[in-house]
């Protein structure tokens, strides 16, 4: 499969234009199209995905870490968009403050958090095939499409596409525990059925239907022996696109009508009268 890929255009900022791009993560977070992870805020109400869009979450030390190990296992050993601080300095201290000021657009992880991310790239590059899949030339990929039916325009940023005859994008993940029973909650928490959807309709929108063919997760645990579990997500896309064409309208109802209800409703609907499950 041939790809084209297009460096970051700023016009992306006010002007969406469908393509494949090669970005960082500012760049991408500035596009304006909407992310997956703002549509899944419409899970809880639609004021909440309202304040996502408009008010991006802090930086913590989980999201820190997160945006770290994508980094380290993407990008290294060129990873200079991470700056870790001095051996001995933690985030509880006021020292902490001076790190954060100095990353300037890098993302701050004190000494062991590094040395954690980088046992867990030898954990993960000790996985066959995995050395191979690190070094793609198609990795962190950014893609910006017209959803047809509402007009909408959504992005997606990839981390690996395999563009061999299998096709199919792998999705990296830390997690607190990785055995199925429990990783089957943070699918559910964190929305990874409603992502293999949105991104594998990114994928038609953008490629052609069907070219991409498969969604994969790889999971590792935070915590030594960094275990390492393989997750085929193709069962539950049907599931994840049918959530987000499902979501996506529902954007587009609040944003015609300029009203984001701070309950599980959308404007046209009466609140809902609940029962408690006691």
């Amino acid at each position: 499969m041939d790809i084209e890929i297009h460096p970051f255009d700023p016009n992306l900022r006010t002007t969406p234009i469908q393509g494949v791009y090669r970005t960082t993560m500012a760049e991408y977070l500035s596009i304006k199209a909407l992310s997956r992870t703002v549509l899944f805020e419409m899970e809880q109400t639609p004021a909440h995905a309202l304040l996502k869009l408009n008010e991006p979450d802090e930086p913590t030390a989980a999201t820190d870490f997160g945006t770290a190990f994508h980094t380290t296992m993407l990008e290294a050993p060129n990873a200079r968009s991470i700056l870790v601080a001095e051996e001995g300095v933690t985030r509880a201290q006021k020292a902490w403050r001076d790190v954060q000021n100095a990353a300037r657009g890098r993302t701050p992880i004190t000494t062991p958090e590094a040395q954690t991310l980088w046992a867990m790239r030898r954990r993960m590059l000790a996985e066959p095939g995995m050395d191979r899949l690190l070094a793609s030339p198609y990795r962190e990929l950014t893609l910006v499409w017209r959803h047809d039916a509402t007009g909408i325009w959504c992005k997606a940023r990839l981390d690996i596409l395999d563009t061999s005859e299998a096709s199919f994008i792998l999705d990296l993940k830390t997690a607190k525990e990785t055995d199925p029973r429990r990783f089957a909650y943070s699918c559910r928490d964190y929305g990874y059925t409603l992502q293999a959807g949105m991104y594998m309709a990114g994928c038609d929108a953008v490629f052609g239907e069907a070219r991409v063919k498969g969604f994969f997760i790889a999971a590792i645990e935070k915590e030594p022996p960094y275990r390492m579990e393989w997750y085929d997500m193709v069962r539950h896309v049907a599931e994840g696109r049918k959530r987000f064409e499902v979501l996506i309208r529902n954007f587009a109802e609040c944003q015609a009508a300029n009203v984001w209800p701070a309950m599980n409703r959308l404007p046209h609907q009466p609140p809902t009268l609940h029962e408690l499950p006691l």
